[in-house]
């Protein structure tokens, strides 16, 4: 098993198959109470976010990972980094996702209001 593969919950095929839609369901939306200079920015980067969750599902990590790095774009969270390197690994990109997490855990959790 891959340094990445440890690092995240991949499925029993190596990828990450429902475990993005999972990441979305538990922590609960991040854009909703997250830090951002205005309403339309996490308006716009939640829609990235669902639509990320929504490829993820149907195993297009591409488009997936194209989502989740326009959401990360507007508002910066933890949980989209999460989502970044669970695509990453999706499209057997697993150095990349070691560095997303590294990136995610430096930055540290991001307590919104």
């Amino acid at each position: 098993m891959s340094a990445a593969q440890e690092a995240v919950d991949v499925g029993y095929d190596g990828k990450p198959s429902h475990h993005v839609a999972y990441a979305a369901l538990t922590l609960a939306e991040p854009f909703a109470r997250a830090h951002a200079d205005d309403a339309d920015a996490r308006s716009r980067a939640a829609a990235h976010w669902k639509r990320g969750v929504e490829q993820a599902s149907a195993h297009a990590y591409a488009e997936a990972l194209a989502e989740f790095e326009a959401a990360y774009q507007l508002v910066q969270h933890t949980a989209v980094l999460y989502n970044i390197a669970l695509a990453q690994v999706g499209l057997g990109r697993p150095a990349a996702a070691v560095a997303t997490l590294a990136r995610a855990a430096a930055s540290g959790p991001r307590e919104a209001p």
